[in-house]
């Protein structure tokens, strides 16, 4: 623009005379002159132009870099991969001794309806419970043997009574120990189906993820498989500062709905990588122990 105002400012201070002052010859002259401005004003304003087009389309694709059509920032989703790649290197350098079959996997969180504790069989077959302090109630887990469960009301059981079941131990020996493995048994190809490892028959969902880490017992190997497969997300992105329901401040990787599957979240301890829950649940302890209800 500060062109533009000083070629006109010259044209304006520069005094031409009018035809009927000069020759024939200097009129054919000084018609060239104008002729000669009229282009220079014409050059100065679409360099203008262009350089606000550049400068508009630069602005534009600055926000796009940002965040492309509201979804995760680079930065988020990179951050996201590293913490859980740092928190796979983490849990897989871990000796722990794995739990008997006859044992109980302890669980103790916090949710808003208050402390909740969970004694869930190693192997499945053994009676398990849970216990609700707010109100305080308590639920029995029957242990599945042969395809049949005891029944309970309440916590007795009715004598002769069962029911048809399905095993569901609390801890698996055969979970995957390899990322994409974890990926397609998360993706609901399950156990039997391990060779799918690219396959992805629906998205990973924060309610399996939960599952696995909260009341049961997985393999440091397994759990380190876990945050691995979690890192293949596409749309995994990392938020800092977050709390958990019992208002523990971590980091939070998360990744959104797809279509009718719920995505999820998982806050971390920055500094040890162990799970502290999400925003509405709080893992506040876990152990092996040796009978239901015992705490450790």
């Amino acid at each position: 623009m500060d062109e533009i105002q000083l070629i006109r400012g010259m044209v304006a201070e520069t005094r031409l005379p009018e035809s009927g002052e000069l020759s024939p010859i200097r009129e054919r002259l000084l018609a060239g002159a104008r002729a000669e401005a009229r282009p220079a004003v014409a050059r100065s304003r679409r360099r203008f132009t262009l350089a606000g087009v550049v400068g508009i389309a630069a602005a534009i694709a600055a926000v796009v870099v940002v965040a492309p059509f509201g979804g995760p920032s680079p930065e988020a989703h990179a951050e996201a991969v590293e913490t859980l790649h740092r928190a796979a290197a983490a849990v897989r350098g871990l000796q722990e001794t794995p739990p008997r079959a006859d044992q109980f996997i302890y669980t103790k969180t916090e949710q808003d309806d208050g402390i909740r504790e969970a004694w869930l069989s190693a192997d499945g077959t053994r009676d398990g419970l849970v216990r609700q302090h707010t109100p305080a109630t308590v639920s029995m887990l029957p242990g599945c043997r042969d395809g049949k469960h005891q029944v309970y009301v309440g916590p007795r059981p009715l004598p002769g009574e069962f029911g048809p079941c399905t095993l569901t131990p609390a801890y698996r020996p055969d979970m995957p120990t390899d990322a994409r493995a974890m990926l397609a048994y998360l993706n609901g190809n399950g156990l039997d189906d391990l060779d799918r490892s690219n396959a992805n028959d629906r998205p990973v969902t924060g309610d399996d993820v939960a599952f696995l880490l909260r009341e049961n017992y997985l393999s440091p190997q397994s759990r380190a498989a876990l945050y691995e497969a979690l890192a293949l997300i596409p749309d995994i992105t990392l938020e800092h500062d977050e709390e958990d329901a019992a208002g523990r401040r971590g980091v939070k990787v998360s990744w959104p709905d797809k279509g009718d599957h719920r995505g999820g979240e998982l806050i971390l301890d920055p500094a040890t990588y162990t799970v502290l829950g999400s925003e509405d649940t709080a893992v506040l302890q876990t152990a092996v122990v040796d009978q239901s209800g015992q705490r450790p």
